[in-house]
């Protein structure tokens, strides 16, 4: 299969995402339609352009606060606000750097997986149109590519440090650190590098705001406030820990409710890392044990935003999964977007009943495919192309 058919499809797909989101560039938002909602054209990118103070150019947490966004991501929200007037041309300023994020991903993942066929996996998905320019997901996903391609070239710390930068862009890439530690255990050499390697990606964008908390606050307030913003959340529409509040003699809206999910859903991701930690299967690999990390996260944490979908791409890619779940997957995964904004169009209308049950389905469907990838990565993987080269003792 010809190279050109391959970007010439991630071409159309980066189309096809710029179609969906253009209505909202040609019409207001909102109404009693709701029309961002109704013709799934929604995105946070214009959603926060002034939310975030960003079209009064206000610095991320030193003159505009709270902002939920890591130190990554709230970089390139300012800097692209500087190139805007208006939350259009903002979407626009995104649009072309998310494009370069991710074609980026593409060729990196180029070098790391001769099946060119599975890389339609990332370049030509219903995923990839969906949310390639809803939020700013692309920047951590182009760090994660990075962190595998520098552990493939033996390059640990490198690769280390690729994965606690994305962190300060979304908090999935750091679950790899895990694997490579662990596959480092008895080669100090190997460990000290990872090590070095993940507090140099911390600092790189973490230090400057720690600086910068103590100078204005005396303290580490407004790195802090990131994290204190997102555990006030309560268990969203989109996670089946809303949907299932009652099994557990809950109601979605309670806070009594969030401490419990929160314990729980700690409690399971610990106890996911040492199951997948301790598994012996020969085939696994450190991005088998990562992928399968990223779907339990996805799967038991209290907060799943539509764009989160764009983080298993890169290991629909590399790893050897079934074309079924990766189909389902992509499957659910559509229909929960079409579900969530729809209902959100909706409620209050008669047909508001109809796409909540939609959107519980979905969710539901969509969490049992999450179960079987963390399953099927981190206990019965199948023989992958990296297998060689990562291959664990």
């Amino acid at each position: 299969m010809k190279r050109i058919f391959l970007y010439s499809i991630f071409v159309l797909s980066l189309c096809l995402a710029y179609a969906l989101k253009r209505p909202c560039q040609i019409h207001s938002w909102g109404g009693e339609e709701r029309f961002e909602n109704s013709n799934l054209c929604y995105n946070d990118i214009q959603a926060l352009y002034e939310l975030r103070g960003l079209n009064q150019r206000k610095i991320p947490y030193v003159e505009a606060r709270p902002y939920e966004y890591p130190p990554l991501i709230a970089s390139q929200m300012y800097l692209t606000s500087w190139a805007s007037k208006d939350n259009v041309q903002f979407f626009y300023a995104n649009l072309w750097v998310n494009s370069l994020w991710l074609l980026l991903s593409l060729l990196v993942l180029e070098t790391l997986q001769p099946n060119r066929k599975k890389l339609f996996y990332f370049a030509g998905v219903p995923t990839l149109v969906l949310y390639a320019f809803f939020n700013w997901d692309a920047s951590s996903v182009l760090l994660l590519c990075l962190s595998m391609y520098f552990y493939e070239g033996k390059k640990e710390g490198g690769a280390a440090c690729c994965a606690a930068m994305a962190f300060a862009g979304k908090l999935f890439p750091v679950l790899c650190l895990i694997p490579m530690a662990l596959a480092a255990k008895n080669d100090f050499v190997r460990l000290k590098k990872i090590v070095l390697g993940a507090l140099l990606g911390f600092a790189v964008f973490y230090l400057p705001l720690i600086v910068a908390s103590i100078v204005q606050l005396g303290n580490f307030g407004l790195v802090t406030s990131i994290f204190q913003f997102h555990a006030k959340r309560l268990p969203e529409f989109a996670t089946f820990w809303h949907w299932t509040s009652g099994i557990f003699g809950y109601s979605p809206f309670e806070d009594g409710y969030r401490v419990f999910v929160e314990r729980v859903s700690a409690f399971l991701m610990i106890a996911g890392v040492l199951l997948v930690s301790l598994s012996k299967n020969k085939k696994r690999t450190i991005w088998t044990q990562s992928g399968a990390l990223v779907a339990l996260l996805l799967l038991v944490s209290k907060i799943y935003s539509p764009q989160y979908a764009l983080w298993l791409l890169p290991f629909f890619v590399l790893n050897s999964t079934s074309w079924k779940a990766i189909f389902a997957f992509l499957v659910g995964d559509l229909w929960g977007f079409i579900a969530i904004f729809t209902w959100f169009a909706v409620t209050g209308k008669p047909d508001e009943v109809y796409w909540k049950y939609q959107l519980q389905w979905a969710v539901l469907f969509r969490s049992s495919i999450l179960f079987y990838l963390f399953l099927s990565w981190g206990f019965f993987p199948k023989r992958s192309v990296l297998l060689k080269k990562t291959g664990m003792k």
